[in-house]
């Protein structure tokens, strides 16, 4: 269970930061709201 966690945790993070790169506003936020938004995305 836990090694499936993990996968399914990790395919989430690389499509989140897929999706972040294009759009440029988003960079200079802080990296508590990028953790704050991938976790709602979650």
């Amino acid at each position: 269970m836990v090694e499936a966690s993990c996968s399914i945790a990790g395919g989430e993070m690389e499509a989140g930061v897929e999706f972040l790169p294009p759009l440029p506003p988003l960079l200079p936020l802080p990296p508590l709201l990028i953790r704050a938004v991938l976790r709602r995305a979650i």
